[in-house]
């Protein structure tokens, strides 16, 4: 517990005692008289005289946290100097855990009793647990915004004991998007750059899923988001009727919950093309697609797969909140 000034005062060993000399006098006359000196008190509750020229008087009940505004913050040794820094912290320690209601954040806060999310986070989960059938894939894709930056300045390469240095300045070269396909249980991945996200952009993407990549395959099924241009009625927007329905025959579609892109296997594969990748900055889209292709290649001839292991479950056991409750 913390002693009063009062008893603090009989320590003649104090750093207190040892003050300069512009503040000693009133410094010395921590007694338990009636207080001489009128005092202020600032927004955090710091006791502060009118004048510190002037004799100061204390309360005698006053505590250590009230008594920083009177230290003296100069002339002081190295030994003094920590006792500051710890009455500093003391102070700082009390108030860490106050209510601060002039701060907010912004967090994505989980649903509750949501039989809508739970439906389609165990339709997703079901699919990631069945056997790996080449006939019927499991593709999951994502897009992405990325940022292009050119140098303003040339950057300095790398030397014996120094590593590669760039300036913290840079300019904007406008943004590029990434449509990523990820098959996680065969180690596949395909990548693409566009002007824009649209929703000709998509079905186009996905036209070149289909025809490209598993021509072969009798039924696609696609993990994907909620978001508004991920919509199969925009086939029949963009294609002849019956090449629209040519695609969707091949396609299944399962949409994450609203709230649930977690469970989009293609967030962890952004997640890795973004440390290996995209960590630099890259000056147009010429070179964008270089390094993403190269990145894709390699990806693809290590045949990284995705080990997901989050299973039904699961999810009913340490998300039973999400799950509608029912009274007998």
């Amino acid at each position: 517990m913390l002693k009063s000034v009062a008893h603090l005062s009989a320590a003649s060993q104090h750093p207190i005692a040892h003050a300069n000399a512009t503040q000693t006098e009133g410094l010395r006359r921590f007694t338990a008289a009636t207080p001489t000196e009128t005092t202020n008190a600032n927004s955090t509750g710091t006791r502060r005289p009118a004048s510190l020229n002037s004799p100061v008087a204390i309360h005698p009940k006053a505590t250590l946290s009230g008594l920083s505004g009177y230290l003296p913050t100069k002339s002081w040794s190295s030994k003094r100097s920590t006792t500051s820094r710890s009455l500093t912290r003391l102070c700082v320690k009390s108030s860490k855990n106050e209510l601060q209601p002039h701060r907010s954040d912004q967090w994505v806060i989980p649903p509750e009793e949501d039989a809508e999310f739970v439906y389609h986070m165990e339709d997703v989960l079901a699919l990631y647990h069945e056997p790996y059938d080449p006939n019927q894939p499991v593709v999951c894709f994502d897009e992405h915004p990325t940022e292009l930056t050119k140098e303003v300045l040339a950057p300095l390469p790398a030397a014996p004991g120094r590593v590669a240095r760039e300036d913290y300045q840079y300019k904007p070269n406008g943004t590029k998007n990434l449509f990523l396909a990820s098959e996680p249980l065969a180690g596949q991945r395909v990548v693409t750059v566009t002007d824009r996200r649209t929703k000709r952009d998509w079905v186009t993407f996905i036209r070149h899923l289909v025809d490209e990549h598993y021509p072969d395959a009798d039924c696609i099924r696609v993990v994907l988001d909620n978001l508004n241009t991920h919509d199969p009625i925009a086939f029949y927007d963009f294609f002849e009727p019956a090449e629209a329905r040519r695609l969707l025959n091949k396609l299944e579609f399962h949409f994450t919950p609203v709230h649930g892109s977690w469970l989009n296997m293609a967030e962890i594969e952004f997640n890795a093309l973004s440390q290996q990748c995209l960590d630099q900055r890259i000056p147009d889209a010429a070179t964008l697609q270089t390094e993403v292709a190269a990145w894709e290649e390699h990806r693809n001839t290590a045949t990284a797969t995705i080990d997901w292991q989050f299973t039904t479950d699961d999810a009913q056991t340490k998300l039973e909140r999400l799950y509608p409750s029912f009274e007998d």
